[in-house]
């Protein structure tokens, strides 16, 4: 009899337990595999005030969903679980006690004797105060004057002034020289340092292993990023900075990306003006396990984990 509900006891506590995995696996499996889906709104026309963006984003059948609208210098956002909003719109703050204060006590505050009295002799005072600060200035500058006069005097002698004026002029040229000579050698120090870096970088890409790995990790990223490219992409833009430099540079890291999206957007540079118009369209979703799975496969590589160890070891 005692075995019998022995048994069953442990038969519970097993049902108990696949029940708990069952629900962990299903769980993890929610997580890797149901997708982000997200949605994004742009348009531009040149203007700061006409700037109008809205970006979606929901995640299991719209259970936890939110949305950032933006409307010239507006920003309005939310972020909703199920039915329950969890971060809504701002809302307008209260006004200060301090500006709800009758008028009628502050007149009489203002208007009563005592305060009237504490005035008087505060304009007492600073007419004292006023009086004495002028007697001391017009002391200082006499005394000024004097000093200067003084100086002049002992200055009108040919001879120290042109003492003088030779000694500050040596001062200045060595001065000079001296930041001549730390500039020279300052440059020489950082062009054998980085002679002495390039080098070391060039012998570490140029082994075996690492070049495998860095391939790896090129096809990888190309895989990753074909994977999580837009399913709907459409829109022009021209874009432009002050300086014609940032605007290269961020043509360069678009272009690098630009073969994964397609022919349906369409991009103008512009190197001449600081410009931002256009219409963007783009709706798409991703999987946490996309990441998951590009991050097993580097670590399966042992010439990405080589890599990366030699790369912790690696010093300039």
């Amino acid at each position: 009899m005692i075995l019998h509900i022995l048994l069953w006891i442990l038969k519970i506590i097993g049902i108990a337990l696949a029940v708990i995995l069952c629900i962990f696996l299903l769980l993890i499996g929610i997580l890797l595999f149901v997708p982000v889906r997200y949605e994004i709104f742009f348009r531009s026309r040149g203007m700061r005030d006409s700037l109008e963006a809205d970006i979606r984003v929901s995640w299991f059948l719209r259970l936890i969903a939110a949305r950032i609208r933006v409307n010239g210098t507006e920003t309005d956002f939310c972020v909703r679980a199920a039915w329950k909003q969890l971060l809504p719109a701002k809302e307008k703050e209260e006004p200060e006690e301090a500006e709800n204060f009758p008028k009628e006590n502050q007149e009489s505050i203002l208007e009563s004797p005592d305060v009237e009295e504490e005035r008087k002799t505060e304009q007492s005072f600073s007419k004292e105060e006023i009086l004495k600060e002028k007697d001391f200035n017009q002391k200082t500058e006499e005394k000024e004057t004097e000093r200067q006069k003084t100086e002049e005097k002992k200055g009108t002698e040919p001879d120290g002034i042109w003492f003088r004026k030779i000694l500050v002029l040596w001062n200045k040229i060595k001065a000079i020289w001296v930041k001549i000579k730390y500039t020279i050698t300052g440059i020489c120090d950082k062009i054998e340092v980085f002679i002495e870096r390039k080098d070391r970088l060039t012998e570490f890409l140029a082994q075996e292993e690492h070049r495998k790995a860095f391939s790896v990790g090129v096809s990888e990223l190309r895989r990753i990023l074909s994977i999580l490219k837009p399913k709907e992409l459409r829109g022009k833009l021209r874009f432009g900075f002050s300086d014609p430099y940032l605007t290269g540079n961020t043509l360069a890291l678009l272009g690098i990306v630009y073969p994964f999206l397609g022919d349906s957007l369409e991009i103008t540079p512009e190197f001449e003006e600081c410009v931002l118009e256009g219409e963007v369209f783009a709706k798409g979703k991703l999987r946490v396990g996309t990441f998951v799975r590009t991050a097993i496969r580097l670590l399966r590589s042992c010439e990405v984990r080589m890599t990366v160890r030699d790369i912790r070891k690696f010093r300039w």
